[in-house]
């Protein structure tokens, strides 16, 4: 059974107009050395993480050098996920209430009482279970999961309830509504095996968080200046970004995406704006 790693970050336009998650799944063994380039990369270019808000145009060699780590390790290893989802403030109104509350209703089963716990958990299982989507053709699979989440990343750990003499923790409940999801919509998606296997930590803490951070923030800065944005900083975020992974997105015109509004832009699509990198080995 292949054992995978996924790092999932939350994206969002200039003023949440269009809010979403980026995904990025690897192979665990690939992911492991994944994680020691990145920091090896990091390291040499004297910068602490990869974070798309606070890249500079000086830094702009070392975010080269990472899209291209990213590219290179999706083109030679399989299974593997590069996608970021972008909603309509529509269907952010329905799929985000639905997953937290249908999350409500497996803590209240379970016993749980705290509104904090159940928080918590309610604020991790949308992305969670959209996970599942996104890799649901992926059979005979299990998964572990590393998030970003900056609202809670501190509580999750320590989260925890006293339900009929025993100590439950978030990651129990938030792996209790994933199992759960999974055998009522995706089946084939891979499993979870245990609640240590979901860590919700500091973006510094993961590559493949800072990777998923960086591929949504970039593919952004794309969209933006396709429909005009001339910011210094997104238009080298664009050029670097469309360098690194030219050939691995099928032709896109963007102005059927999305329109700019002031200094934002209002999604087209209906329901999700979805982009999937599909990079080929070309050795």
């Amino acid at each position: 059974m292949n054992v995978l790693s996924a790092g999932i970050d939350d994206i969002a336009t200039e003023t949440r107009t269009a809010e979403g998650w980026s995904f990025f799944v690897l192979p665990s063994d690939v992911a492991m050395e994944f994680e020691h380039r990145t920091k090896e990369i990091a390291k040499r270019h004297g910068i602490p993480s990869f974070h798309g808000k606070k890249f500079k145009v000086a830094q702009a060699n070392a975010y080269r050098e990472f899209l291209l780590l990213i590219r290179a390790t999706l083109a030679s290893h399989r299974p593997g996920v590069a996608t970021t989802v972008l909603m309509t403030p529509e269907w952010k109104s329905q799929y985000v209430p639905f997953a937290r509350s249908l999350a409500a209703q497996v803590m209240k089963l379970g016993g749980a009482t705290s509104p904090r716990l159940q928080e918590i958990v309610q604020r991790l299982v949308a992305p969670v279970w959209l996970l599942q989507r996104i890799t649901s053709s992926f059979a005979d699979s299990e998964v572990q999961i590393a998030i970003d989440a900056d609202e809670v990343t501190r509580e999750f750990d320590d989260s925890a309830e006293v339900i009929r003499g025993i100590s439950v923790r978030a990651a129990q409940f938030l792996a209790i509504a994933y199992k759960g999801y999974r055998q009522a919509k995706f089946p084939s998606a891979p499993l979870l095996r245990s609640p240590r296997d979901i860590a919700v930590l500091p973006h510094k803490k993961s590559g493949m968080v800072q990777a998923a951070d960086t591929l949504g923030n970039f593919s952004n800065a794309v969209l933006f200046t396709k429909l005009g944005d001339d910011s210094k900083t997104r238009q080298c975020k664009a050029r670097l970004f469309q360098e690194a992974f030219a050939g691995c997105l099928s032709d896109v015109d963007y102005t059927s995406l999305a329109v700019r509004v002031g200094d934002d832009l209002r999604l087209l699509t209906d329901g999700a704006l979805t982009l999937t990198l599909t990079c080929e080995d070309e050795a």
